[in-house]
């Protein structure tokens, strides 16, 4: 795969929700509600997953083995907000006249879609109208067998996800470990910022319209391919391997890692 990030794509399931992203809007779902989405796209059992390990047992006299995999849930971060849009890939300097997707599985996040076709722009708004939050390309892992740094506790499970089932969907996520969206069925942690939520469970964040960089489309013609055009200014900033941020409060104000 490719280290540089030519276009986001959001898809959506009805046309508002694009409009409303184009109009700044970010919803974002607490990170506990992946577990148990109708979508099956967007369902995983394994998110806020900290640990994953698999163990086989074996029973010498008869002869009998079985197999069993324990998830350890990361609960700190259950009510973190999280906004996940598709990244499309490219080599250094080769940009594409046409977006032409063809995994089919796609088609299952929404008929509609919202293409940024400004990748570094998008990303210097998101630092200026929403500088607390952290962003960064997922990670897909092999969750059966996981080794070396990962192998007893993932690094930053927001951002890593089973490489056998989700690696298709070439995420890009921001998120905020310092917000908690609030929900009935939470325990209040006094170091968060509590963000109420909409009937939906979701929560809205502006970062300013977009429309002058991204544009609506239906999915359908992203597999047809269709023409866009591209801005790159600087491809370092938009490198796979760069695109990750972290903060931490210091007891006044954001400072980056």
């Amino acid at each position: 795969m490719a280290n540089y990030i030519c276009a986001f794509i959001k898809f959506v399931e009805k046309k508002q929700y694009a409009e409303d992203f184009v109009n700044g809007f970010l919803y974002c779902n607490p990170w506990i509600a992946y577990e148990k989405m109708e979508n099956s796209q967007r369902r995983d059992n394994t998110e806020t997953a900290e640990s994953i390990r698999n163990w086989v047992l074996h029973i010498e006299k008869t002869n009998f083995g079985f197999r069993y995999k324990m998830i350890l849930k990361n609960k700190d971060d259950f009510y973190t907000p999280v906004f996940c849009m598709y990244s499309v890939f490219t080599k250094k300097y080769l940009i594409p006249e046409k977006l032409h997707l063809v995994n089919k599985k796609l088609k299952g996040f929404g008929n509609y879609c919202v293409v940024i076709w400004n990748v570094e722009e998008f990303i210097n708004r998101l630092n200026i109208y929403l500088p607390g939050n952290s962003y960064g390309v997922v990670e897909y892992l092999d969750f059966d067998h996981l080794t070396g740094k990962n192998k007893w506790a993932l690094t930053n499970s927001i951002i890593q996800k089973d490489k056998s089932k989700f690696a298709h969907q070439q995420e890009f996520r921001i998120y905020n470990r310092h917000i908690m969206l609030n929900n009935q069925n939470s325990t209040l942690l006094p170091i968060k910022e509590v963000v109420a939520t909409n009937e939906h469970g979701a929560a809205k964040f502006s970062m300013g319209k977009i429309s002058d960089i991204a544009e609506i489309i239906l999915t359908d013609q992203l597999f047809s391919g269709i023409n866009i055009k591209i801005i790159v200014n600087d491809w370092e900033n938009i490198s796979k391997e760069k695109m990750s941020k972290e903060f931490w409060w210091d007891g006044f104000r954001y400072q980056e890692l």
